[in-house]
């Protein structure tokens, strides 16, 4: 294979269908939930609070920095195409900040 020739990783997401998602209106609510994830983590180890599930929020976290790369990644920087796992994260991210947002 030469080094333009995408690996397998690539070839099987450029085989995925990809959703459109909203990069002006949305991408600041995945940073959003992030940031508060990463705060979590902070307040967590300085033990302000104690985290039954900080595996699933480790894993979360990591999803949601994947999910943010992709759709800061868009090439016009108003859309982004993200596979089925990355936009399921997405609108995760948008209803939890939506809801973060009414409750104050």
């Amino acid at each position: 294979m030469n080094e333009t020739s995408p690996n397998r990783a690539e070839r099987h997401k450029m085989s995925q269908k990809l959703y459109p998602f909203s990069t002006q209106k949305h991408a600041h609510d995945i940073e959003f939930y992030r940031n508060r994830i990463y705060n979590t983590f902070h307040d967590a180890e300085s033990g302000l609070i104690t985290v039954k599930n900080i595996d699933e929020l480790y894993d979360l976290y990591d999803e949601l920095t994947e999910t943010l790369s992709a759709v800061m990644s868009s090439r016009d920087g108003r859309i982004a195409w993200l596979t089925g796992n990355q936009i399921a994260i997405a609108k995760k991210a948008v209803m939890w900040a939506t809801e973060q947002r009414s409750n104050r």
